[in-house]
Formats: structure tokens, sequence, C-alpha cells
């Protein structure tokens, strides 16, 4: 049996209520060519979709009505099969002088404030994700 080597995207999924935000992550992620991203603007719906989708990373806003991203990133932890994906959370709460240009871990989190350039967030979710948004797959013949 031979094995083959390609190259998929990563996925990410964007739980945040601003739809304007969802948007913009959307556009950057997406056309780096790197990212299949899928957005979710309900938060009460996120942990429905990361159990369908199994995301490589989540990007979160911290803050949102009926159930904050916090509260869903302590529920993950506390489950094996989803406590190893990473979260970035994305907070109007923060500064960009708190968390620098690509972001800064915060409580064992990555954190990058909002508003943010497109350019940030692709280097805050590199930085996360290694230096490449593409992630390798075994196939065999």
């Amino acid at each position: 049996m031979n094995e083959q080597y390609i190259e998929v995207k990563r996925k990410v999924l964007v739980v945040d209520d601003d739809v304007d935000i969802t948007r913009l992550v959307e556009m950057t992620l997406g056309n780096s060519g790197e990212y299949e991203v899928v957005a979710v603007n309900k938060p009460a719906w996120a942990l429905g979709m990361i159990r369908k989708y199994n995301p490589d990373l989540i990007l979160m806003d911290a803050l949102m009505p009926v159930v904050n991203g916090t509260e869903i990133a302590m529920q993950l932890s506390h489950e094996d099969k989803y406590r190893h994906i990473p979260v970035i959370f994305i907070s109007s709460l923060l500064e960009r002088s708190d968390t620098g240009p690509s972001g800064k871990r915060i409580g064992g989190y990555m954190c990058l404030a909002k508003p943010f350039m497109p350019g940030d967030l692709l280097s805050c979710v590199r930085k996360v994700n290694g230096s490449k948004g593409r992630k390798k797959d075994v196939v065999f013949h």
C-alpha cells in the first residue's frame, strides 16, 4: 500500500453575533486560500456546529448574548474530543495595545482586539495554527 500526502485547508469555525465580523473573517481567511471557514452568528448554535464541523481552530467573540465565548470554551475544555481545538478570542473589551497586532495569550487563550486589521487576523491565526494554514492528510492507495 502506497502512502500519499495531500494538503487540505484547515477548518476554522467563527462564532460571533456580529455578522460584519464573521463576514470579515470569512473573506480574510477564505481569500488566503489556506482555510475553509464556517461562521455561526447565533452563539447558542456554537456547540452543535463544533460537533458537526469538527474544526481545527475556533475564532470566537468573548462576550455574546445568551452564551458567551468563555462559557463555550469552558465546556469544550471538559470534553476529551474537543479540548485540543485551539480557541482565539476576539473582543472589543481589549485594546490593540493589550494584544499587539497579531494577538497575545491572556489566561491561556490567544486573544485579538476588535476592531482588527485583516492582516493582523491572518497573522494571529497563523501563529496559532503554524506558519501555513494547510495541513497534510495521508491517503492510502
